[in-house]
């Protein structure tokens, strides 16, 4: 599912503190 894959990636990503709480 697309969604699952934006979140794993949000978590990868995350780590980094590039995106916020609120982008998903």
């Amino acid at each position: 599912m697309f969604l699952s894959q934006v979140r794993m990636e949000y978590n990868h990503i995350n780590r980094w503190g590039y995106l916020p709480p609120w982008f998903l």
